[in-house]
């Protein structure tokens, strides 16, 4: 079978013309030849396009067709099952390969050795054949204590033993992922460490300062206005909340998925305040828009400002209706030239909530421009969901902007130089809006969208079907957080272990269970342990000079008892001036298990 796009190039003798294809042509489809019957754009839905490039749903057709199909996997033994669905092919006439993730990092590879898994033959009920059990031996490759925050999963694949025609060795013909289950702790992050955060007010304006940057807000709008780090603008405008994306070629009927195209622009503010915590470490901007679908409608956007420059959002959507949204999310603009992608999703191409399959977890990079795929006719792209963070940067900036899922909603993540509505089209798609992407206009800006979720595609174009309704985005209350992460860009290969400590929620503490200090008084050293609980707890205070060569030389502990909320302080007989030159260690530990209760201090004396 060959899919393809009978689409015709043409040229084009527009003046500035949005040039996608680089040639100064656009591909024509039904009716840009003047004939009068003719199959508009439906001659051009094939899985490669005009100039047999794949386009991005032929991911999903080629997991969805695969004819080893995998069934289940057993987390305690390894063992996977497979069904095989080729008529003649035997399944260990691949080499099977497994490979372990920790989240974006390979930590463990090998060959899978595979029984003879039969084809199946004669069988018409494909549920009826039956799957062959085999071992994959990755459990080795599990670290013995799972990183904090971090998520583990397993690729599987079938690949060609000898090159084809149409594919190298080693292509992996059938693959599969999976989400492994492993207890993590919960990665902390204290705001007793952050600084402490200043509110300015100038008429409408609000601005709350910290230490190297700086959140705008109108009160009169809602708005944030400007958010910059480092001395470096990262977001000019948003984000503001919106309901719609710009419509499929499915979407080209349906009930009441018009109704809310306008309620962005349309809605109006409620209610503005700005709340800073009593220990000035952070700040609270809680803003109402009422939305005019119907008098029953509102938008929660709340920012909570943190003194270490994050700032952690949460949108919620409060409504009776129940007419269908294309989209609930927010976008937010970035200034020109913020142009690099780097994110944790589903890709490496586009992929929407009913066709992502074939869309693996990883952590992928693009660029904004090359996130659009020209599609003959505009309409949504460059989505990718489940994103655990997408990370913008620009080459001639040294900070970038990472925004981070937080919660137990992943979103949907896009980066464009369009607006949905500059690739939009009206009630009717086939006869309104833009015909063709030379006619966009991109802007310098970055458009991101970070979404609670959207509409499939489903299948109207053909069968006038709606999506399935798991995939349907019908109105009611939904709420989902995200938190805006300044970097350095040459922290740039760590965002993924800067991300967990905003993954979720809890991990945002306001003072450590225990903390220890350490300073030299005189000829003494005085540590200090407080105590952040409910109770009051018994700890020895240990302090332990070592030579060069790491030898312990010397050693004293002092045993007290710290009330619930206090700290106490005491002071070591060692003289350090005996240690000159040598290093000093303070722990605390437990007092009855002698177990570490926070990180000790070192200091050389």
């Amino acid at each position: 079978m060959f899919w393809a796009d009978y689409s015709k190039p043409m040229s084009q003798v527009t003046p500035n013309m949005n040039d996608v294809y680089g040639n100064g042509m656009y591909l024509g489809y039904g009716g840009d030849w003047g004939e009068g019957n003719h199959d508009n754009y439906f001659c051009s839905n094939g899985l490669l396009d005009a100039q047999r490039l794949e386009e991005p749903e032929v991911r999903e057709i080629k997991k969805c067709y695969q004819p080893l199909v995998f069934t289940a996997l057993n987390q305690t033994t390894g063992n996977v099952s497979v069904r095989n669905e080729y008529y003649a092919k035997n399944g260990n006439d691949f080499d099977w390969v497994w490979t372990l993730y920790e989240d974006d990092e390979v930590i463990g590879t090998g060959p899978i050795s595979v029984p003879s898994i039969p084809p199946m033959t004669n069988q018409v009920v494909l549920n009826n054949i039956p799957a062959v059990s085999f071992n994959v031996p990755y459990r080795g490759s599990l670290p013995a204590v799972a990183k904090p925050g971090a998520e583990y999963f397993l690729m599987i694949q079938a690949c060609l033993k000898e090159a084809e025609d149409w594919a190298p060795k080693g292509y992996p013909l059938c693959e599969e992922q999976y989400k492994l289950t492993v207890a993590t702790a919960l990665p902390l992050i204290y705001s007793e460490d952050f600084g402490y955060l200043k509110v300015s007010q100038a008429g409408s304006n609000y601005d709350i300062i910290g230490n190297d940057f700086k959140v705008s807000f109108n009160s009169a709008t809602g708005a944030l206005l400007d958010y910059t780090a480092g001395g470096v603008q990262l977001i000019s405008s948003g984000p503001q909340p919106t309901f719609f994306r710009a419509k499929y070629a499915n979407d080209r009927s349906g009930t009441n998925i018009n109704n809310w195209v306008n309620t962005d622009n349309t809605k109006t503010l409620g209610s503005f305040r700005v709340t800073p915590a009593a220990d000035k470490k952070s700040v609270t901007v809680a803003v109402t828009y009422n939305l005019t679908i119907n008098t029953s409608s509102f938008v929660d956007m709340t920012y909570v400002i943190f003194g270490n420059g994050t700032v952690r959002v949460t949108t919620a959507l409060r409504t009776t209706s129940t007419d269908q949204l294309l989209r609930f999310g927010v976008d937010l603009i970035m200034p020109p030239g913020f142009e690099n992608i780097d994110w944790y999703t589903r890709g490496p191409s586009e992929n929407l909530s009913d066709r992502l399959t074939g869309s693996y977890i990883g952590r992928y990079q693009t660029t904004v421009t090359d996130n659009f795929w020209p599609y003959v006719k505009p309409q949504d792209t460059g989505t990718h969901q489940d994103t655990r963070y997408m990370a913008l940067t620009s080459d001639s900036k040294d900070k970038g902007l990472m925004i981070v899922a937080t919660g137990s909603r992943l979103f949907e993540a896009n980066a464009l130089h369009y607006t949905w509505r500059d690739m939009n089209s009206g009630t009717d798609w086939w006869s309104t809006g833009i015909k063709h992407p030379y006619q966009l206009s991109p802007r310098s800006e970055t458009i991101v969208s970070v979404s609670y979720g959207s509409r499939g595609t489903g299948n109207e174009s053909c069968m006038s079907v709606p999506p399935l309704s798991a995939y349907q985005l019908q109105a009611g209350n939904r709420s989902y957080s995200y938190t805006f992460v300044p970097f350095d860009k040459e922290d740039q290969a760590a965002l993924t272990d800067v991300s967990r400590f905003y993954r979720d929620v809890a991990s945002m503490k306001s003072y450590r269970t225990y903390g220890l200090t350490a300073e030299v008084k005189g000829n003494n050293i005085e540590a200090g342990f407080y105590n952040n609980t409910s109770q009051s707890k018994a700890v020895n205070l240990i302090a332990a000079v070592y030579d060069e060569d790491g030898k312990l030389v010397y050693i004293e502990f002092k045993e007290v008892t710290v009330n619930t909320m206090a700290s106490s302080f005491v002071q070591f007989d060692l003289d350090i001036s005996r240690f000159a030159g040598l290093t000093c260690k303070v722990f605390a530990w437990e007092s009855e298990t002698m177990v570490p209760l926070c990180p000790n201090t070192e200091d050389r004396l």
